[in-house]
Formats: C-alpha cells, sequence, structure tokens
C-alpha cells in the first residue's frame, strides 16, 4: 500500500509518500493535530481485526484516559477524544495493538 500526500507549500516534498507491506504490525499514527486546543484524533491502520488499549497520561504521570477496545476492525479506525477539560500541558499517548505498544508525544494548549 502506498499513500501520497501533497501539501500546497511544501517545503520538502521528497518526504510526501510512504509504502507499507500490509503484513506489518498495525500502523499507529501520530495523534493530531499537534499541538491541539482540545480535540486529537487517535488513528490505526490494522492488517486484521485486533483488540487495543489506548492511555493518555499527563506530564505528572497521572492517567487522564484509558480504553480497552474489544473490536478494532482491519483497517482505518479512528478515535476523536474531547481532552478540553484536560490542563494544558505535555500528554503520551500509549497504544497497544496485538502486542505492539506506540508511543506518542503531544501538546494540550
Amino acid at each position: 500500500l502506498c499513500v501520497q500526500l501533497a501539501v500546497n507549500g511544501d517545503l520538502h516534498p521528497d518526504n510526501d509518500a510512504r509504502c507499507i507491506n500490509l503484513t506489518e504490525a498495525p500502523i499507529i499514527v501520530q495523534p493530531y493535530p499537534n499541538p491541539s486546543n482540545g480535540e486529537v484524533i487517535f488513528e490505526a491502520v490494522l492488517t486484521q481485526p485486533a483488540e487495543g488499549t489506548l492511555q493518555i497520561v499527563d506530564s505528572k504521570g497521572q492517567l487522564v484516559f484509558a480504553n480497552q477496545f474489544q473490536n478494532l476492525i482491519k483497517g482505518m479506525n479512528q478515535l476523536k477524544l474531547d481532552l478540553s477539560s484536560s490542563e494544558p500541558g505535555f500528554y503520551l499517548a500509549i497504544w497497544a495493538v496485538n502486542g505492539h505498544k506506540t508511543v506518542f508525544r503531544f501538546l494540550l494548549y
């Protein structure tokens, strides 16, 4: 699977395409928008149905959100979270799907 994204005014068009082998591990996308004023979107592309977890931890190590998903589907899975009631600062998003763990940092302002 190959994806190419063209953005007007892109200063680095050489990194606008990515190809993957769909037999690889799940593709966990960096949360966006980043930084965010509250709504954050989390995405995972899976090669088969799976279970998974998503945890959000603040800079003090406090758990802000946790959910276990029993029915992630093959293909694109998207979760929109409203974190506008959370304090501004850096957060960690910890995805675990099919034994693969990915951690991303994002900023709420």
